[in-house]
């Protein structure tokens, strides 16, 4: 992008540059104005033609390498040994059998969650954020403290990642129903980020739960 931009810049400043010389520098003028139009439109229209299929190129490419998560319940893992939180607080403990935490404010509830890639490249940095922005953390089992890492890792085409999705039921409504949008962020091996939502839901009354992509 940076050398479109360069580019397009030049392109834009050339022309006023060259009138400059011609109308401004004196001595005798070497072509005819005629000349140096016509070469002001060859160069203008050539600069177009590159910018053009600069362009085309480009989205080639990243076509090509583009990877795309779904959510796909029937490849969940209900013996998932990672399990995600949205926390307040990180100075809480999880029980490495249960993934109950030591928060007595809370009252969990798990999802088993899964993410397949079925694009052509594989999807880099994967993250969850939710509606204020916080980002998801990862139970670490064998300190039974939790960590938040820079992304919950890659995945490649047609292969998926699992985890137990923890909600804490205390954010349902006097109904029982709790319902947010999440923000699902991952890059291509261009660093090209891709951005989608999921929506996840609870009813207590009935025990039903699950997350979706939202389309």
């Amino acid at each position: 992008m940076p050398i479109v931009i360069a580019l397009v810049i030049f392109a834009l400043v050339a022309p006023f540059l060259l009138k400059l010389y011609v109308t401004n520098i004196p001595g005798e003028i070497i072509g005819s104005i005629d000349g140096w139009l016509s070469f002001l439109g060859g160069y203008s229209g050539g600069i177009l033609a590159f910018l053009a299929a600069y362009m085309i190129f480009n989205k080639q490419r990243t076509e090509n390498v583009r990877p795309f998560l779904i959510t796909e319940p029937l490849l969940a893992n209900s013996n998932s040994k990672s399990c995600l939180y949205f926390l307040e607080k990180y100075d809480i403990k999880v029980d490495p059998n249960t993934y109950k935490t030591s928060d007595l404010n809370r009252d969990d509830t798990f999802i088993d969650f899964a993410l397949k890639n079925i694009g052509i490249g594989p999807a880099l940095d994967v993250s969850i954020f939710n509606s204020k922005g916080t980002k998801i953390a990862l139970a670490d089992r064998s300190t039974v403290f939790f960590q938040e890492f820079d992304s919950l890792g890659h995945v490649t085409p047609n292969e998926h990642m699992s985890w137990i999705f923890c909600i804490d039921s205390n954010l349902a409504d006097k109904n029982g129903e709790y319902k947010e949008e999440l923000t699902l962020k991952y890059m291509d091996i261009f660093k090209n980020k891709h951005t989608h939502k999921l929506h996840i839901f609870l009813n207590k009354p009935s025990g039903k739960a699950g997350i979706s992509l939202k389309t």
